[in-house]
């Protein structure tokens, strides 16, 4: 929405105008800039070995406006994360009630983040770093994954349903890991659609309550 120029912001004040305050153009542009230098480097080299200086240098801005922005790594990766990675996306795909393809449908959906290269690159370098500070419970909040694992116990329903989901959450992340991030062979050169089939079994089996958890 545009916004309306007050008088003072035309009328040129004596000594040359006072300084306008807000945003400076440009500054949306180099934010983004930083956010996908950001999100390359984590990606490729993890939190650990990524630093500001190099963020900065990837995006071709000085290491103060990545401070400026952000105030320090963790805060940018934060942004880069939060800004690109949502589990929305993946719970508008779902259907109202479970069929027969829900495992399929849950798959397809939650393999679709790892598709685009944009939230690919924020999807690796998050489970990177999760992997590497042994952190899941950031994963699974930084990830969006509390609100999934709620609608998934939701469509699934009877006895166990929140304890189910979750384990079905921890497979999407499990075969996630694998194709994407470790890049096992074969599965990370197989097709998405084989892939799926190959995965889809053991997560419809959970979803199902097939296999009962041991007494």
């Amino acid at each position: 929405m545009a916004v309306s120029k007050s008088p003072a912001d035309s009328t040129p004040a004596a000594g040359g105008g006072q300084p306008r305050t807000g945003r400076r153009p440009g500054e949306n542009s180099t934010r983004a800039a930083i956010l996908k230098a950001a999100r390359e480097l984590f990606a490729e080299l993890g939190f650990a070995g990524t630093s500001t200086r190099a963020i900065a240098r990837k995006a071709g801005v000085d290491p103060a406006l990545v401070h400026h922005f952000f105030g320090n790594k963790e805060g940018v990766f934060a942004a880069a994360v939060r800004e690109t990675v949502s589990t929305d996306t993946v719970l508008d795909k779902l259907p109202e009630t479970a069929g027969e393809n829900l495992a399929e449908e849950l798959l397809r959906a939650f393999l679709g983040l790892w598709e685009e290269r944009e939230t690919a690159e924020a999807m690796v370098a998050l489970y990177r770093t999760a992997v590497a500070a042994n952190s899941t419970t950031n994963l699974l909040h930084d990830a969006g994954m509390a609100p999934l694992i709620e609608r998934i116990a939701k469509l699934i329903g009877g006895r166990d349903a929140k304890a189910r989901a979750t384990m079905v959450c921890s497979q999407l992340i499990g075969v996630a890991l694998l194709r994407y991030v470790l890049r096992l062979e074969p599965l990370a050169s197989m097709s998405l659609p084989r892939f799926i089939r190959y995965s889809a079994p053991a997560v419809r089996a959970t979803l199902s309550g097939e296999i009962a958890p041991a007494r």
